[in-house]
């Protein structure tokens, strides 16, 4: 009742003060169909160090807890939950990450996203930043971390075909990098379904010269991007030499300059 979600919210600020937690919060307004109980303490940590914090806080102090995302795969009882719900939606941070490789020339752009962040948020960071290769996701009504989980995808595309490597973490509050192989991934399930760990973000490739493009000028690899536009001057000069040839060789009465 009030008086045990009350006394775990107090134990849970005593050890992470700050922390967002409510006290018999209705799951209603944390899933997609609007139906659920109350749950004895509703925890929405800011910070993957938070999040791995407050999994340890209840593993340790033998609370029953489960982590969700944004509630659109879950059904709750009208009973509600005698646990701790921990939300990652405060854990959504999205960023490009830089290719630390010096010999990398593919141009992959690498985008980090938080496994509170919305699918379609990171397909329309994506776009907004000029890159492609996540638009199936743009539709599909969960978080990365549920994503990554269940290898989500819509329209003949998966997260696993562009996911790099995935953080996860245990409820001991260790943390580890897996990359895509290590994953597992298949249809609808990743290695993550059966391992009882979280995902705390994710990091999603792209490909390409626009992409090379966009990630010289976030990280300002001014050499980087003196070198495409030579080569893209360097391009039309071909062609209009190559033009000039062809009226030349087609229409003798044309001179050359």
């Amino acid at each position: 009742g009030s008086a045990d979600g009350e006394r775990l919210k107090a134990k849970l600020l005593k050890r992470l003060p700050g922390i967002m937690a409510v006290a018999d919060e209705p799951m209603s307004r944390h899933t997609s169909f609007r139906v659920g109980g109350a749950a004895a303490l509703f925890v929405t940590p800011g910070s993957v160090k938070e999040l791995v914090s407050a999994m340890s806080f209840c593993a340790k102090s033998g609370v029953h807890y489960v982590v969700i995302g944004r509630g659109s795969n879950i059904l709750v009882s009208d009973d509600g939950f005698k646990g701790v719900v921990i939300c990652t939606t405060g854990v959504d941070r999205i960023g490009l990450v830089k290719d630390d490789d010096p010999s990398a020339t593919s141009g992959k752009v690498y985008i980090s996203a938080g496994c509170g962040a919305t699918l379609a948020a990171v397909a329309n960071y994506a776009r907004d930043t000029g890159l492609t290769g996540l638009e199936f996701a743009a539709g599909i009504p969960g978080t990365v971390g549920g994503g990554m989980v269940m290898n989500a995808g819509a329209y003949g595309g998966e997260l696993g075909a562009v996911t790099v490597s995935v953080a996860t973490a245990d409820e001991s509050g260790s943390i580890s990098i897996k990359n895509a192989e290590d994953m597992c991934f298949g249809y609808r399930r990743s290695i993550i379904k059966d391992s009882g760990e979280v995902v705390t973000e994710a990091v999603f490739a792209y490909n390409g010269i626009g992409q090379l493009l966009v990630t010289s000028v976030s990280f300002r690899d001014y050499p980087c991007i003196q070198s495409l536009i030579l080569i893209f001057s360097l391009h039309f000069v071909v062609i209009n030499f190559i033009v000039d040839i062809l009226y030349a060789v087609l229409n003798p009465e044309i001179q050359l300059s």
